[in-house]
């Protein structure tokens, strides 16, 4: 950011060091996501069982029986997505299964 002549900052840093960047910048600042925060900034993220009941309620209004719930639940708001998404379809009556991508290798 250093130069850059704007007014505010939208940000989701994937570092400590780069939240300290944009503080850094004195600007107003809005982080989005539950990750690293800014300090002074302010913060914004989505309602994660919200998602999940929205996007069932889309599949149930296409009339499916059976859906299913793909994600990488090593990563917070995905595993509380699918939680909710478990949960409203049980409630719902409508099957249900949940998968997730293969763990890579750790020698890779």
């Amino acid at each position: 950011l250093k130069g850059w002549t704007g007014n505010g900052v939208i940000a989701r840093p994937q570092s400590e060091a780069e939240a300290v960047r944009v503080a850094a910048a004195g600007l107003p600042t809005v982080v989005v996501g539950a990750g690293i925060a800014v300090p002074g900034a302010a913060t914004v993220r989505a309602d994660d069982a919200a998602v999940a009941r929205v996007a069932l309620q889309h599949l149930r209004d296409r009339k499916l029986a059976r859906v299913a719930f793909v994600g990488d639940t090593r990563l917070g708001f995905s595993a509380r997505r699918r939680d909710a998404f478990l949960a409203a379809a049980d409630e719902a009556g409508i099957a249900c299964t949940s998968f997730e991508p293969q763990r890579p290798r750790a020698d890779w």
